[in-house]
């Protein structure tokens, strides 16, 4: 998977966390996140005004949203399941509590195609 097919799926399915992420697909997505979040951080800092940073603002959370989805589907993928929501609201990194998932309880999707 590469940097425009991950992009592509993780804002197609950033409502819809059911299922797997690749890991290939997560970390292409991590990394344009980060681009993405420095960018808009410079761009909110030389350029300062109220309207520059309320669209800033908005584009973060159009970045965050995709990623935190990306984030449960990995861990779905891992055998893991995300317990609490993110707690730093600041960091294109929320920080979760990791608990492994009981065998019972887990549902199993599809593997994703190579």
């Amino acid at each position: 998977m590469n940097l425009f097919e991950s992009l592509r799926t993780c804002f197609k399915k950033f409502i819809d966390p059911v299922g797997r992420a690749r890991r290939s697909e997560f970390w292409w997505y991590a990394l344009f996140a980060v681009a993405v979040i420095l960018v808009l951080n410079l761009v909110s800092r030389w350029f300062y005004s109220d309207v520059v940073v309320t669209i800033c603002r908005i584009a973060y959370i159009a970045v965050v949203c995709p990623m935190i989805t990306c984030m449960m589907r990995r861990m779905h993928d891992s055998g893991s399941s995300l317990q609490s929501a993110p707690s730093s609201a600041g960091s294109p990194w929320p920080s979760w509590r990791r608990k492994t998932a009981s065998p019972a309880k887990t549902t199993t999707a599809p593997t994703p195609r190579a």
